[in-house]
């Protein structure tokens, strides 16, 4: 079930969600109107998603409270908003933002939204990964979660995969979900180890079992290879 947590200043808005949100597999775990009674809940407890109201009262606004989440929490959040103006809708998207709601929101958007992400937001282990390279040691990847660590060998890792603004990392017996570029880890990864076979694919070499019609067949996946780079993983492939 999703944990959710609420930062509005509307109660009647709060009241709604916790409503609409009984026909999903979601509970709310915690509302609040403020920057620090939200930082002291997240600090002991994460929950899976926050909605966020972009213009919250207080010395720091949703804003505010967007970049510090992504910054050193990487907890997902869908902006609530009273506004869908260009420079609004600017702001989400540098944010980056799972998404947002006018106000007053449609309870089919709120459900759709959250159901449409539901695997993501269930599954992940989030982490902002593109400020340590602490992550990345002795052919292992490192994912943190709040003070714990999820060790990875490469050897078991199939692929990563671009998925807007996360990254699904496929390994042999689970996936994993995190928050960063695919070029941010590209740029981690041993080379010798690693290929992007397309914009949106880096693949373990030695998990290729062949190569054909611009597709590196790994098992059970088929992963697409661009004419840009099809030389370079057939060459690669070649000399592992």
């Amino acid at each position: 079930m999703l944990e959710i947590a609420i930062v509005e200043d509307e109660q009647i808005i709060i009241d709604e969600i916790i409503d609409d949100l009984k026909d999903i597999d979601c509970v709310v775990v915690f509302t609040t109107d403020n920057y620090n009674e939200l930082i002291d809940y997240i600090e002991k407890q994460k929950p899976n998603l926050i909605l966020l109201d972009i213009n919250i009262k207080g010395v720091i606004n949703g804003i505010g409270i967007a970049e510090e989440l992504n910054s050193k929490y990487s907890i997902p959040f869908i902006f609530l908003t009273s506004h869908s103006d260009f420079e609004t809708i600017k702001i989400i998207k540098e944010k980056k933002a799972m998404g947002y709601l006018s106000k007053p929101y449609k309870k089919t958007d709120l459900l759709a939204m959250i159901e449409l992400n539901h695997e993501k937001l269930q599954n992940n282990t989030h982490i902002n990964i593109s400020q340590t390279k602490e992550y990345i040691l002795n052919n292992h990847l490192y994912i943190k979660d709040n003070a714990s660590y999820t060790k990875i060998e490469f050897i078991t890792i199939l692929f990563f995969e671009s998925d807007g603004n996360y990254i699904n990392i496929q390994t042999e017996s689970k996936k994993y979900i995190i928050r960063a570029s695919l070029t941010e880890i590209e740029q981690k990864l041993p080379q010798e180890i690693f290929i992007k076979s397309h914009r949106s694919f880096v693949i373990n070499l030695q998990k290729i079992q062949s190569i054909s019609n611009h597709e590196a067949n790994l098992g059970s996946y088929k992963i697409p290879i661009s004419r840009r780079m099809y030389d370079k993983v057939l060459d690669s492939f070649f000399s592992i």
